[in-house]
This record gives structure tokens, sequence and C-alpha cells, in this order.
């Protein structure tokens, strides 16, 4: 989807502060309206500073003459992303500039815009054609205001009459049910503002009104003016290609529906089918994605992701909001509205094997399979509470579920460890782990939370994946650790962990066999720690600071890439050995996670770098070159990497011009 990123400018001198923060976008599928996007931030801000530059300087100058104090000039400037998702980008940027007096005054101006179409929405946009949207807000910003009146200017001259065609307004999507959500099902934040003075004293600030969107009934059309009508069918093509289906994909509420399974499947991925939960779990370099038929909450590496419509079943396929599909890495949608057409880009990563998917999938599994139960163990802690015979026979039968679990505890709201299961480890209740980073995070933020590593008051480096215990009244309150809801820290009874060791969990996990040989595993965290390796004298180390690492060739910027990109492909060269010759070797990485914490899985192996250097483009042999139809046809392509994608497409024109054309996907042994 799209992402915002920000470049900053600060300098001061003697009489100007500058410090600016500018919004910019990439990952729009319309790089032009991308490149004027960012141009006309960029444009802003530069014509601000060139103004408040010139008035700092003539200031100067009229200091000197007159004999007076300087004073500094100030221009900040800061923005706010309220809404990016459902097919809607809202950014809000504001400038503060001081040039003297009391105080100085701050412009904001908000950009609502539609990615796929490149339109500016106005608020008239966000209705359908004769809603008298102006009155309806009209009366619920009077209603608003009137339980605060002190606050605004009153009187004929100054007092709030009505908004103009030309509202400031944003879009959020941080709101809650009780707001009012969307009838079309996109967006539950509206936002009125005005500007300092418009209403109100400078003290008030930018007056901000929401409006819930319940007030305009079935009147509310977000997305419908770009996409097709309601209910209609679409066609959908991946990098120019068209995705065949036997479910059709459809609109519906303002949402792109299709299967799942088609799209990825067709981007690559590997799409299991597990029935007894009705989950489809689908790996794609980088991301693997969780859906479960009947619920509106997904995964992704682990993280919770709510689409905006619950996954369903249709015609023995699962149905899934287009939502979901965006998350994928690198994936790129546009709209044509002639042709209804959902056109989606993927770039494709060269030399990636396909079976490295398995491996993440299986990882991915075993974690998410692991944080379902303690789930379930938070669930039970509630009733019975965090000590007693009870309480530790689910501690016991949970920890001895996994080989690779040492122990597994509840801690209460102080951060003292209450019960310890097996006995083995029983000495070390009451011990105070309040001062653990992961410990700190869950009870700021009442979530789930799994550490980087750390040396647990056990003696050895552990990672430790925590859930929080609430009162069994909360606890009931969510059937499903993926519609749990955490905004009630100050009601926590205290958390469940299993401390987990890295080295024998990865181990347990078989690879697959590449170029006829046993490829070298490797997990390390963002910040460069080596959590395991199958070279167990490599665990520990941290590839970017340890001395170690300084004579493999290009192994740190193929390292920064690996942090900067959850999948790809690269190759470094190990110092050589006295007894062995030097080899190049290939390094292929994805992503594994749980709750925000996220890993770069890898996997090594030797190549020859004489023939990496001399490699041969792809070549195509097709044998006979002419045939009748009905004879088979022997067509082989060679010169590509083991589980490099490549795709074959056969055109032919009859005799009445008619052009037909088929293509498949294939990936090379």
């Amino acid at each position: 989807g799209v992402q915002i990123t920000v470049r900053e400018e600060k300098y001061s001198d003697n009489n100007l502060e500058v410090n600016l923060k500018i919004p910019v976008i990439a990952g729009m599928a319309d790089t032009d309206l991308q490149s004027r996007l960012n141009t006309l931030f960029e444009s802003s801000a530069a014509e601000r500073k060139k103004a408040i530059t010139e008035q700092a300087g003539e200031f100067v100058e009229e200091a000197a003459r007159g004999g007076f104090p300087l004073r500094t000039f100030q221009l900040y400037s800061d923005y706010r992303v309220t809404c990016n998702r459902n097919g809607l980008l809202s950014i809000t940027c504001e400038f503060y500039e001081y040039t003297g007096g009391a105080h100085g005054m701050t412009v904001r101006d908000s950009y609502n815009i539609d990615p796929c179409t490149g339109r500016q929405l106005a608020l008239k946009d966000m209705f359908k054609e004769g809603t008298d949207y102006k009155e309806i807000i009209n009366r619920e910003i009077k209603r608003q205001m009137a339980a605060d009146p002190d606050k605004y200017f009153t009187g004929e001259e100054w007092g709030f009459k009505t908004i103009s065609d030309n509202q400031a307004f944003y879009l959020e999507d941080a709101g809650t049910a009780e707001d009012g959500i969307s009838p079309a099902g996109n967006v539950p934040g509206l936002v009125v503002y005005f500007d300092l003075y418009e209403i109100a004293p400078y003290a008030a600030g930018f007056p901000e009104f929401k409006i819930p969107w319940t007030l305009f009934g079935e009147s509310v059309q977000v997305l419908a003016p770009s996409g097709p009508a309601a209910g209609t069918g679409f066609s959908v093509k991946l990098n120019a290609r068209p995705v065949v289906f036997d479910v059709s994909p459809r609109l519906e509420n303002g949402y792109f529906l299709v299967p799942l399974r088609a799209i990825l499947e067709a981007m690559g991925a590997k799409v299991s089918w597990y029935g007894d939960t009705g989950t489809a779990v689908a790996c794609l370099p980088g991301a693997t994605l969780t859906v479960t038929k009947g619920s509106q909450y997904a995964g992704i590496n682990g993280q919770g992701f709510t689409m905006p419509l619950a996954a369903r079943i249709e015609g023995d396929r699962l149905i899934v909001p287009l939502e979901i599909i965006l998350q994928a890495p690198g994936v790129q949608p546009s709209w044509d509205s002639a042709t209804q057409t959902l056109s989606l880009f993927l770039e494709d990563i060269p030399g990636y094997p396909d079976l490295f998917l398995d491996l993440q999938r299986d990882i991915q599994n075993e974690l998410e399979r692991m944080d379902r139960d303690l789930f379930t163990a938070a669930g039970e802690l509630a009733r019975t509470g965090l000590d007693g015979e009870e309480a530790r026979r689910i501690l016991n039968e949970l920890a001895a579920r996994y080989p690779y679990v040492v122990d597994a505890c509840t801690v209460d709201k102080n951060g003292k460890i209450v019960a310890v299961e097996p006995a083995a480890y029983h000495e070390f209740a009451g011990s105070d782990i309040s001062g653990q980073e992961q410990v700190g995070r869950l009870w700021e933020t009442g979530r789930p939370v799994i550490s980087s590593v750390f040396t647990a008051v056990e003696g050895f480096p552990a990672l430790d994946l925590e859930w929080p215990v609430f009162p069994v009244s909360y606890q009931q309150s969510y059937h499903s650790r993926e519609d749990s809801v955490f905004n009630r820290q100050n009601e926590l009874n205290g958390s469940v962990s299993l401390l987990i060791k890295p080295e024998q969990f990865f181990a347990s996990f078989a690879l697959p066999e590449l170029q006829g040989q046993q490829p070298e595993m490797m997990v390390m965290q963002k910040d460069g720690y080596i959590v395991y390796d199958s070279d167990s004298s490599q665990i520990g180390r941290n590839v970017f600071t340890d001395p170690f690492y300084q004579d493999y060739t290009g192994l740190p910027a193929l390292t920064r890439r690996t942090v900067a990109e959850r999948a790809g492909v690269g190759t470094y060269t190990p110092p050589e050995q006295p007894i062995q010759k030097q080899v190049v070797k290939m390094s292929v990485w994805t992503t594994v996670g749980l709750h925000g914490t996220e890993w770069r899985l890898i996997i090594n192996y030797a190549v020859d770098g004489a023939s990496q250097s001399g490699k041969t483009a792809p070549a195509l042999e097709i044998i006979p070159l002419q045939a009748l139809a009905g004879n088979p046809w022997k067509i082989r392509v060679s010169g590509l990497a083991p589980g490099e994608p490549v795709t074959l497409v056969a055109e032919q024109q009859d005799g009445s011009g008619i052009k037909w054309e088929s293509h498949a996907v294939f990936h090379a042994d």
C-alpha cells in the first residue's frame, strides 16, 4: 500500500530557527500523482521558508538602523497521517511561524486523496448527490458548540453560521463504534475543523467537530465515485496478466471482495487450508497472511490486522476484502473505471526459492500455535487466579507441550513471578522482572508481547512470550485472540508467560535442500543480533558490530538490506580459509514474527562464484518449432536460478484475425 515517511530539515542562526518535517509519499500506483503530491509538500515548505528568511533579513537591517534588539524568527512544520486504508489517504500539514508579538500563527492544510484515481476529495464527495450534508453538519456543530458555548464567538457578525463549500476536514481511521461508521463501511471518522480566529479565539486552537456517519443514513458514498457500482463484478490483472477465478470478485458496501487463493497463488504464494479451523495461511516472500472464515481479524507475520469486513466462504472459496491482499510487501493497486479492471503490480524477487516458503510457513504456524495456547491459558487463569493448584496445573501442561519451552509462569501487577512450573524452576517464584522491556511494554499497552533475546532470571538467553490476564468478566468478553480489544490496562490482574530457548526452537525445523546441498539457517533480529545459526559459534554475535565479520566481503551492505527489506536475495563472500577455496554464499531471507516483533529468517548456501559472475541469459528451447494442432510440444527454459519464477506466453492469430493468448507461471527446479 501507500507509505508515508518524513524528510526533516533543521537549522538555526542568530535570528532564524527552522525545523521542518515534510511528508514523503511512496508506493502509489500512480507515480505521476505521487510526484505531484510530494512536489506540493516540498514547494509549500520552500515558499514559507523563503518568505520568513526574507522577513528575518529585513528585520535585521531595520534593527541595525533603528538600534533596537534582535528577536529570533521561527518556522516549524509537522504533519499527521490520519487515514491510510480502504482506498483513502488523509494527511494534515501544519506550519507555525513566529515573527514577533505575543504569539506565532499556525496554518493548517488537509489533503484527502483517493490514491487509485488521484482525486482530491471535497466534503461533498463523501455524500450522494442531492444530500443536504451542509444542513446536517451545521446542526451537529451547533449541538456540540452548545455544550461549551463560552469557547466560541457569538453574535451575528462573528458567530458560527454555516460550513463553506470548501470546508476544511480530514478523515481518520481511529474511530470507535460509538462514533458511528459509514454505511458504506469505509472510514469511521469524519472531522470538520475551522482555522484560528474563524469561529473562536486564538486560545481555542483549531476548533474540531467529529461528525458521526450515522447522521447521514444511506447517503454516504466515500468510495463509490471512484469504484464500480455496488454489487457489480470486475476483472483483476496481476502484472498485466488476467487472474482467472471460479468465484467472481465483486464490490460490496464500497469494498473490493476477492477470492483469496486465486489472487495470492497468482502472486506466487503458497496457500494452505486448515479445514478444522477454517483458516487459510498464505506465505509470500516477507509475509505470512492468516485469515479465518467468519472473522474480521487477520494476521500478518503474527501481528493483528482488522479487515473492514469478515472473511466468508462462497462456492468453496474464501472471500476476503482486498485490503488484506494489499498487506503483502510490494503490492500496488490501480483502478480503471472505464474497463472495470483492478490492476495489481508486484515485483518478483529473482532467484527466490519456492521451497523456502514452506520453512517460513512452518515457523510462523508454530509461533501462532504457542500464541493461541497462551491466549487460552490467560482465559483460564482469569478464572482460577494467578496461583494455586489449578493455576499450577495449567502452567505445567503449557510448559510440557513444547520441548523448547523451559518454563511457564504467572506474573503479578508489580512485575513479580507468582507461580512457575515445572518444579525445577520453583526457586524463581518471587523474582522481580518488572525491569524487563517486554513486561513494561505489556503493562503499558495491555497487549500481548514477545521479547527480543534477553538474559532471563533463570540464567540463559531467552525469548519471552506473554499474554495479559484480565478479570474474568473482561476476559470472557472476547472469543478468540484475534478479536481481543485491549484498552483497560488499569484492570490487568497480571500476565502469563512462556520462556523459550530460541536455539532449540529454531533448530527443530527441517531445512529444504537447495542445489544439492543442505543450506545453513540463521535468524537475526533487526538490530543485527544473531538469535540462531546452524553454526552455533555464530549465535549471540552481532553482524553489524562484531569484528569477526569485518573480512566478509559484501556482508555489511547485505545485512543493511536484510534489515530494511522483509524479503530478498543477495550474495556475500566469507574470508578464504587455508584448506578451502573461497566461495560465494547466496543469502535468501524472509520475515517471521509475533505481536510486532520481527525476525529475519535467512538461509545461506554456497554457489559457484565463477558461474555467478558469468551467468548467461535465460534460453528458450521449443521442439518442434512447427507442429499440427493436437501434437505435443517440448518446451524447456534454461539459465534460471533454482526457484526463480518464469512466465511463458503463447500467442496465435487465427484466420479471422482474432488473437488468442495463453500463459502460465512456473518455478525453476
